[in-house]
């Protein structure tokens, strides 16, 4: 059984989305857009689980 709902897969879809709409406008860079995406998701994680450890998964993506 898969650990997402539909939801999940709204949510990632709606911050992809965005992001492509203002690297289109001009309004960030590819490079700004990864870091957008990656705070987008930490704080979607965070929202859905209370228990969600930001410095783990900062450590998990190998940004430390």
């Amino acid at each position: 059984m898969s650990m997402f709902q539909h939801r999940h897969y709204e949510a990632v879809a709606e911050i992809f989305s965005d992001i492509n709409r203002s690297i289109y406008l001009g309004e960030i860079s590819e490079g700004e857009a990864f870091a957008v995406v990656d705070i987008a998701l930490r704080n979607m994680f965070a929202e859905d689980n209370p228990k969600f450890n930001r410095e783990r998964y900062i450590k998990a993506c190998g940004w430390v």
